[in-house]
């Protein structure tokens, strides 16, 4: 920067005086800086070249924040997709698991049903070996009278047998 004058850096004052506000309002409302055509070299200049600093520093805050933003919004409907899938899974796996209540409540319906028969089962077989049993007795019984019948009747067809002759 160069040593100027009071009277030449009025001058610019002057005459970059609207440049200045109109910068100043841009900056304010986030609107780009109006063109200059050409920048002193003293200390208006310097305050331009701030704006200039201010306005690029504003634009790429402002990019970034953009893109933060995208990646937020991006980041959420993921987000949201993935609570979504996972409220599905959770609901298949509620559904599963309540098949599965349904099927074990079956198979022990069916098992309970398998013991009733298969006690009923040995029951019968008990009764039937009972049975059995008694009537075995009772064969071996009538067997034994029917041996003594025999018996009976052979010594009564000898006595015959001998009578007759």
């Amino acid at each position: 920067m160069t040593v100027t004058s009071p009277f030449v850096w009025l001058k610019d004052l002057c005459t970059y005086f609207d440049w200045l506000h109109a910068g100043s309002q841009a900056l304010a409302e986030g609107r780009p800086l109006p063109p200059s055509d050409t920048v002193p070299d003293h200390a208006i200049g310097e305050i331009m070249r701030a704006f200039h600093r201010i306005d690029e520093t504003l634009r790429a805050r402002r990019d970034e924040l953009d893109a933060l933003r995208q990646a937020a919004e991006t980041r959420e409907g993921e987000l949201a997709s993935a609570r979504g899938e996972a409220e599905s899974a959770r609901g298949n796996a509620d559904a599963a698991l309540a098949a599965l209540e349904r099927i074990q409540e079956a198979i022990d319906d069916r098992q309970r049903g398998w013991d009733e028969m298969e006690s009923k089962w040995l029951h019968d077989r008990l009764l039937l070996e009972q049975q059995i049993g008694d009537l075995d007795q009772r064969l071996h019984a009538i067997t034994g009278r029917l041996k003594d019948h025999a018996q009976v009747l052979q010594t009564v067809a000898e006595d015959l047998t001998s009578a007759a002759s």
